[in-house]
């Protein structure tokens, strides 16, 4: 006769088969009436409700694994998209097809009314009343989504007619009641403070969402916020790239346009055709050099100055063709009179045009953090520079005036070079390829004052191997001319890194250890090698007012042993350890050393 044990087995054995529920049945049925004794009814009842529950239990992992599952594909199709359309459009339909709900939608904020209102953006499903464009206004008890807290996941109601816990806004409640809406779940998607929208999901059925469901929606809205943050931030990129490859493009066929057989005339006419505006230029006198379609009588007119350096050339005027304001897109009134000028200057054009965009260039590589990256690595590359190799930062400053002719030498000195220039603060700054900032300072300072004969101070600091570093090494070059400016240095060339002890002071960085190794490093070395006490020793010997005889009492050993020592320190440093302008540095290296180790035996022990 079987035993308990064995029917138990028995069923155990059914259920690992696999096999489908409905089989399950008809077996156990089977087992109960075959064995011996049958199994009561009572008996065969709790085995089948066990069998349900495990069934059960199998079949919600089944469903987590797949929700889980639809997630991911859904945040793999999000990120793919490119634009705020595709993510928003891909989303709804996700999203109803995942909940298993009738429609799904997207209402996003309307900055263009006085009151706070809501519009209905996308939507996926079969609906009528609840379509693009659908207003509501959003307030403090407002529509269901007044109900969300933040951090407290998704908002939803089972029954939205007869749900008593908001009030309802007339064009949204009429929507959804003619919608027959019963359930409905909201969430907004928030990504770094960032709003997007609100998601919705619901059913013409009364329906309780489970708490994996609104788990699910949870997640599903996170992975929303970051895609459509990344969607919006590439398509304004894509933008962005997009009007400067066309700025540049126009620009160009200006300048060729300009350069041709029709010089400014063929300018004008290209310019004007181009931008869909009116335009006059006129020289230095006032008289008109050429035009097109300009009346004497227009409104919203943008003039200014065409000017090369200091030099003066005439003025460039443009007009709306009809009453509204001047657009210029994708150009500046600047870019346009930048060219202009350089059409206008006729062999010297390209020059002075290319000389500008270096200009400008620079002006933003020392605002990098304030600019799009991309757009400024792409500029570089259009001008062949390469920004992420090697570049020391050089800042010139006349101190008897001049600023003007330090600024016309520098901006051939950095095209000799490969570099770039700026005039700003009273200042020209260099950024040029290099790695030796204190040989790259006394070269500017040695052809500076030769050029100008007049006393000028020099100081930079680097090199700086990445474009993002280049505006840290910029203000470690300011804050060296700050200090040769303290000390008197006017009028001399150095290095932020030449600085000693004051450049760790100075520097955004503070290496000390860098500065310490720079000074005492091969003393250091040969005592962890040797196991030997030389830095120790010249500590002392320091301390004592530079007496070896002093110095061998506190170290208790012999003034012939204190002077061998002496002797292989010089041979490690070399023979100007000991002189003025260094040994303050040499002595301040050896206490910072002393204070570091100090500490971080404090810290281990």
């Amino acid at each position: 006769m079987p035993s308990a044990g064995h029917s138990a087995l028995a069923v155990l054995r059914l259920l690992a088969s696999g096999t489908a529920p409905d089989v399950f049945e008809v077996r156990l049925k089977e087992m109960a009436r075959e064995s011996s004794p049958p199994w009561s009814a009572a008996d065969l009842h709790r085995a089948r409700g066990y069998a349900e529950r495990i069934y059960g239990l199998i079949e919600g992992q089944n469903q987590r694994e797949a929700r889980l599952s639809n997630l991911v594909g859904v945040g793999i199709d999000l990120l793919g998209c490119h634009d705020l359309d595709e993510a928003s459009t891909t989303l709804v339909k996700r999203a109803r097809i995942m909940l298993d709900a009738d429609f799904s939608f997207i209402s996003v904020r309307d900055d263009s009314a006085p009151e706070m209102r809501h519009h209905v953006r996308y939507v996926d499903g079969p609906t009528t009343a609840i379509n693009h464009g659908l207003y509501f206004p959003i307030g403090d008890d407002v529509g269901l989504v007044s109900l969300y807290r933040a951090g407290q996941g998704p908002v939803w109601t089972a029954d939205y007619p007869s749900d008593t816990r908001f009030s309802r806004a007339s064009d949204g409640d009429a929507a959804m009641r003619s919608e027959g809406v019963h359930s409905l779940m909201v969430m907004p998607m928030e990504h770094e403070g960032r709003h997007f929208g609100n998601l919705y999901v619901g059913s013409r059925t009364v329906r309780s969402f489970t708490a994996a469901e609104r788990s699910l929606f949870a997640s599903l809205c996170s992975f929303a916020g970051i895609a459509l943050a990344r969607a919006r931030e590439f398509s304004s990129n894509t933008a962005q790239i997009s009007a400067l490859e066309r700025r540049l493009e126009l620009r160009t066929t200006l300048l060729d346009t300009g350069a041709g057989p029709g010089g400014m005339d063929g300018f004008v006419l290209t310019a004007g055709e181009q931008l869909g505006v009116a335009m006059r230029v006129t020289g230095h006198d006032g008289g008109e050099i050429a035009s097109y379609k300009w009346k004497p009588n227009a409104h919203n007119i943008l003039t200014t100055a065409l000017t090369v350096g200091d030099d003066f050339h005439g003025e460039l005027s443009v007009a709306s063709l009809d009453d509204g304001p001047v657009s210029l897109y994708p150009l500046k009134i600047q870019d346009l009179a930048t060219t202009a000028a350089v059409v206008l200057c006729g062999d010297n054009r390209m020059s002075l045009s290319v000389s500008q965009l270096r200009n400008d260039l620079l002006r933003d590589v020392l605002d990098y953090r304030q600019r799009d990256s991309r757009l400024v690595q792409i500029y570089a590359r259009r001008l062949a520079l390469d920004l992420n190799q090697p570049h020391i930062v050089v800042i010139v400053r006349p101190e008897r005036g001049g600023l003007d002719r330090a600024s016309l030498w520098s901006a051939s000195f950095a095209s000799r070079v490969g570099g770039l220039r700026a005039t700003q603060d009273e200042v020209v700054v260099l950024l040029i390829p290099g790695s030796d900032a204190g040989r790259t300072a006394q070269t500017v300072w040695d052809e500076t004052t030769a050029h100008l004969r007049m006393p000028v101070t020099v100081s930079s600091a680097g090199p700086s191997d990445r474009i993002e570093s280049i505006e840290d090494t910029y203000q470690d070059a300011m804050r060296c001319m700050d200090a040769m400016s303290a000390l008197g240095a006017l009028g001399t060339a150095a290095a932020a890194n030449e600085l000693g002890f004051l450049g760790v002071l100075l520097s955004r960085h503070q290496d000390v250890e860098g500065f310490v190794r720079s000074m005492v490093g091969p003393v250091i070395d040969y005592d962890e090698d040797r196991d030997t006490d030389l830095l120790q020793t010249l500590d002392v010997y320091f301390t004592v007012g530079a007496s070896p005889t002093r110095a061998a009492k506190i170290l208790h050993t012999h003034p012939n042993t204190v002077v061998r020592r002496l002797d292989r320190v010089n041979e490690l440093l070399g023979d100007g350890w000991q002189d003025a302008e260094r040994l303050l540095d040499t002595q301040l290296a050896i206490k910072l050393w002393k204070v570091r180790g100090s500490l971080l035996t404090r810290q281990t022990g």
